[in-house]
């Protein structure tokens, strides 16, 4: 059975839109998304909304990025005019708080005494990266400037569940710091002398605290000789928060830059293509941490690869595809086997001369729903609700 409620915001947007190991312990294989998923596509019924109080929707900048993230127990933040908690199941604003002015992208994290966002801003002089607090009710409880707590600017960072640990990297390396504590580990040092130490790995561009908090997966990269010419390759990988244990892997993915993590699976995707600058792969790397199995999965449509969203814990990953100017599909593969398990698709009525631009998805396992909202150029975003 499926069901997707429609939510029409009115809202007018103006947008525009040799270098890794090999390892021993772990299986790698590849597959495509042969076979035919466990229910037929059905169109989904649909109706109209009405919020109760605000509505979170109508302030969104779709200009200043993504603006929905994950906030646990069936709610999503919203970065609207202010900052929401959308209760999704109760199509109801339960929390609304203050929205600190950072300069995208921001980064929204869960704790377990409620949320973290982490921000830039900028002054005549230098870059300052502010950790801002929130408890469950949206209330600011604390401010944190990282360039002092940490001793200098970080480029990326990553925040654990306690909301007191901070792992965050640099051009000289990746870092540990405890805020309670007010001490710093180094679990890696970068650099051209470490490159073979650090398994090929000469810069970091994204961290995420995974597995109960005790690993961090990262997208990276490393120098490969072609052609008697070094070139600039991504990677991917896992580091434990002792700095132990280490894999840093070759990603065959042009554009990587998401990531996303639960605590039982890891998904390294790509990002979207500027126009002439060629076409993704159409494919999603998903490590499945309990087996250390490294997955690489086809896709049924290549452009599906820019559009990767995990589902709640992990088992299955769910794709956006703009199939024309009137739909948008959806569909649901198996983490492990990469088999498609379910397919839906949403109209868009009366939205067939506007241009689409991008759709996020928040999603729900344990209810088996997900959250999309879809912008477009000089119209309102459509936000459906589906059960799979």
């Amino acid at each position: 059975m499926k069901k997707a409620i429609v939510i029409t915001v009115i809202l007018s947007i103006a947008i525009l839109a040799g270098c890794y190991n090999t390892l021993t312990n772990e299986q790698k294989d590849e597959n495509s998304p042969g076979g035919s998923y466990n229910q037929a596509y059905v169109a989904p019924s649909t109706e109209r909304i009405n919020f109760e109080g605000a509505n979170p929707f109508e302030g969104i900048n779709a200009r200043r990025g993504n603006f929905i993230f994950e906030a646990g127990e069936g709610k999503i933040l919203v970065k609207s005019d202010k900052l929401y908690l959308f209760d999704v199941k109760g199509q109801k604003v339960v929390a609304e708080g203050p929205l600190k002015d950072f300069n995208p992208p921001e980064r929204y994290f869960t704790t377990e005494e409620g949320y973290c966002v982490v921000g830039n801003e900028h002054t005549e002089s230098q870059k300052i990266t502010k950790a801002c607090y929130y408890n469950e009710n949206l209330d600011i409880v604390q401010e944190v400037n990282l360039n002092e707590v940490l001793g200098e600017s970080p480029k990326f960072i990553a925040v654990d569940k306690t909301g007191k640990k901070i792992a965050f990297a640099t051009d000289t390396g990746l870092f540990l710091y405890d805020l309670v504590k007010g001490t710093k580990q180094t679990l890696l040092n970068l650099g051209l002398e470490n490159t073979e130490a650090n398994n090929g790995l000469t810069y970091l561009s994204d961290l995420a605290f995974f597995d109960k908090d005790t690993k961090i997966a990262f997208i990276g990269s490393c120098y490969e000789k072609i052609g008697g010419n070094s070139k600039k390759q991504p990677t991917f990988g896992t580091i434990s928060v002792d700095g132990t244990e280490m894999v840093n892997e070759k990603a065959e993915l042009p554009r990587l830059r998401n990531m996303e993590a639960t605590d039982y699976y890891v998904a390294f995707s790509e990002d979207a293509y500027p126009i002439n600058t060629g076409e993704p792969v159409g494919k999603v790397i998903i490590i499945d941490n309990a087996t250390g199995q490294i997955h690489r999965h086809t896709l049924q449509n290549k452009h599906e690869s820019q559009n990767v969203f995990l589902l709640g814990k992990g088992k299955y990953f769910i794709t956006c595809l703009q199939n024309d100017d009137k739909e948008v599909i959806y569909r649901i593969y198996d983490s492990k086997t990469g088999k498609l398990f379910k397919e839906t698709k949403q109209e868009f009525d009366g939205k067939t001369d506007e241009k689409y631009i991008k759709t996020y998805v928040q999603t729900f396992d344990d209810t088996n729903t997900f959250i999309a909202v879809s912008a477009f150029y000089n119209s309102e975003p459509v936000v459906t609700i589906h059960e799979f």
